[in-house]
C-alpha cells in the first residue's frame, strides 16, 4: 500500500499540507487541483518551488480551470470526467490514508462516490468553529443544498458518511461533536525548527515583502461577488473603498484573497495591492516583523498573525448594508 495523499486547492491547504509533511522521512504524494477561478494550478512557479523543496513523492497537478468560461453544465460534466480519468484518481484507493481540506468541491464528488474512505482537514483557520460554520450555511442558497444532498448524498463539508477524521485548528466550540481531532496551525509553526522556516518560507513569500509590510495596516479581501453573496463587482469595490477611507492612515495594504479577481487599482495604488498567491498566515515566518492592525469582514485567518498590534473581524453584519445596495 502506497502512503498518505494530500488533497489541495487553495494556497492555504498547500501551505498545511506543507507543515504537516515537512518532517516526513517517508514522503507522501499531492494532488494540486484548482476548478472555476482557482489559480493554484496554474502557479508554475509555486509547483516549480514545491518540487525544489523535496517535501512531497509525487505532486499530480489536475487542472479543471480551464473550462471556467463554458455554461455550467458543460463545466461540471467536462470538470468531473478529467477528475475521474486521472490516474492518481483512478488508483486513489490504493493509498494509505486521503486527506482532503473541501471535499464539496468536484474532486471531493468523485471521491465520495468512489466510497473512499478519507480525512476532512480544515479548509481554512477556525472556518468549522461553530459560529462561523452555522452563518456560512445561512448564506448558501437552500435549494441547491438540497439537490446537492440528493445527488451525492452530503452537502455540506463534515457530512459525508465516507469521513474518517476531522481535523480542526482548535477543539473549542467546533460546528462538528464526533470524530474530530486537534491539527493547531500555531503549534505546526512553533515546532519548525530554523532551517525549515526558512524551507517554508522560500516556498511561499517574496524576499522583498517584509520591508513593505512591516509596521502596516493589512486588509483582507474576500470573493463576496464571486460567492454570489454581493450583486456586483462595483459593490465589493465601494466595501472595501469604505474600510481603506476609515483605514487609510501610513501604511496600508491590500492583500488580496486567492480567488478575487476584482480590479482593486481602481480604489488603491497597484503597489499598495499584495497579490493573493500565498496564505497570510505565512508572513509569521518572517522574522522581527510587526504588523500594526489586520483587518477583514469575516475571513478566519485576521487573528492568525502572531506580531500584530490590533486584529479586527468587522463581522458578517457589516455587509447587510452592502447587500441591497444598486
Amino acid at each position: 500500500m502506497r502512503n498518505s495523499i494530500f488533497i489541495c486547492q487553495t494556497y492555504f491547504h498547500i501551505f498545511i499540507a506543507v507543515l504537516l509533511n515537512i518532517k516526513n522521512v517517508k514522503k507522501n504524494d499531492l494532488i494540486i487541483f484548482s476548478e472555476k477561478n482557482d489559480k493554484l494550478a496554474i502557479d508554475d512557479q509555486l509547483i516549480d518551488r514545491l518540487i525544489k523543496s523535496n517535501i512531497f513523492n509525487k505532486i499530480e497537478v489536475i487542472d479543471c480551470s480551464e473550462f471556467k468560461e463554458q455554461k455550467a453544465y458543460k463545466r461540471i460534466l467536462r470538470t468531473l470526467f478529467k477528475i475521474r480519468k486521472n490516474n492518481v484518481i483512478k488508483e486513489i484507493q490504493k493509498y494509505k490514508e486521503v486527506y482532503i481540506f473541501n471535499d464539496i468541491s468536484s474532486i471531493g464528488k468523485v471521491i465520495n462516490r468512489k466510497n473512499i474512505k478519507y480525512n476532512l482537514i480544515e479548509d481554512g483557520r477556525d472556518c468549522f468553529r461553530k459560529k462561523h460554520f452555522e452563518k456560512n450555511i445561512s448564506q448558501q442558497n437552500a435549494l441547491k443544498r438540497i439537490v446537492k444532498k440528493i445527488l451525492f448524498g452530503y452537502s455540506l463539508m463534515g457530512e459525508s458518511k465516507n469521513i474518517k477524521k476531522i481535523y480542526v485548528n482548535n477543539l473549542e466550540d467546533t460546528y462538528f461533536n464526533h470524530n474530530i481531532e486537534e491539527c493547531n496551525l500555531d503549534n505546526l509553526l512553533k515546532g519548525l525548527g530554523k532551517e525549515e522556516k526558512l524551507k517554508v518560507a522560500e516556498i511561499f513569500l517574496n524576499k522583498e515583502l517584509k520591508e513593505h509590510i512591516n509596521n502596516s495596516i493589512i486588509i483582507l479581501t474576500q470573493p463576496f461577488f464571486e460567492d454570489g453573496i454581493l450583486e456586483s463587482e462595483d459593490i465589493q469595490l465601494r466595501l472595501y473603498k469604505d474600510i481603506l477611507d476609515r483605514e487609510c492612515v501610513g501604511n496600508t495594504f491590500l492583500k488580496l484573497h486567492p480567488r478575487d479577481t476584482l480590479n482593486y487599482e481602481k480604489i488603491i495604488n497597484k503597489e499598495k495591492i499584495i497579490q493573493g498567491d500565498f496564505p497570510i498566515e505565512a508572513i509569521n515566518l518572517i522574522p522581527n516583523l510587526n504588523v500594526k492592525k489586520i483587518i477583514s469582514v469575516s475571513s478566519t485567518a485576521t487573528k492568525s498573525i502572531a506580531n500584530c498590534s490590533e486584529s479586527i473581524v468587522l463581522g458578517w453584519d457589516y455587509l447587510e448594508g452592502y447587500k441591497d445596495h444598486e
